[in-house]
């Protein structure tokens, strides 16, 4: 899910919304990816489900090399299912 970063920090609705999909599609984790410039990923764990949710951002008002690394590095969490 993509979402734009809102000024106070990423909006805890969004997590909720998150574990709902997982929990209805029977996921262990779901990602979501922000508008917000360079942060480290965010891990948050669902007591009690065994549900993962990461918060990812990619800062779009940087320079192409700096999104293409950000949009790179979110895939590779991806395609390792980390």
């Amino acid at each position: 899910m993509y979402k734009a970063h809102s000024v106070r920090g990423f909006p805890n609705a969004d997590l909720y919304q998150m574990a709902s999909y997982c929990l209805g599609l029977g996921l262990t984790r779901g990602h979501l990816i922000y508008a917000a410039g360079e942060r480290p990923a965010l891990r948050h764990t669902v007591q009690h489900s065994g549900i993962e949710l990461i918060q990812h951002t990619v800062p779009l008002a940087a320079e192409p090399p700096a999104i293409l690394t950000a949009m790179s590095r979110i895939a590779a969490a991806l395609a390792n299912k980390s």
